[in-house]
């Protein structure tokens, strides 16, 4: 299931009032990954992805991550945000660059998915979505 998913990787589910959707990526009918999002006016941020060990390498995490573009771009998304402490390369290889925290507004560092990290806790990054 999905809160076992995150829990199994260390990573937060969305509270209640999170204003975040989770997209859910399935193989032979079994849960294999998933991803949140949270918009904010023209901003989006990543919330948690995870790729089951047996499905890494197929394409899911590229997948899960395209669909939320894909999504938040036909919402007049400009920017996707995340915050990371061991992805970065990973999402450096997705086309997300990195930024400095006070590059970040104040509203998406207000928001769930990146309200938890302190300053130098997490490295920041964002993907500009062409127009």
């Amino acid at each position: 299931d999905l809160a076992g998913m995150l829990r199994a990787v260390d990573l937060p589910l969305p509270g209640e009032h999170d204003q975040v959707t989770m997209l859910k990526a399935y193989l032979g009918g079994e849960l294999v990954g998933c991803v949140g999002y949270g918009c904010y006016g023209d901003s989006a941020v990543l919330h948690s992805l995870v790729v089951v060990r047996e499905a890494k390498g197929e394409g899911v995490g590229r997948a899960l991550v395209e669909g939320v573009v894909e999504r938040v771009r036909r919402l007049g998304v400009r920017r996707v945000y995340l915050a990371t402490t061991d992805t970065t390369r990973y999402f450096a290889y997705l086309g997300f660059l990195p930024i400095e925290r006070a590059a970040v507004t104040s509203a998406v560092l207000a928001s769930p998915e990146l309200s938890e990290y302190a300053a130098g806790e997490a490295s920041h990054m964002c993907y500009e979505i062409p127009e």
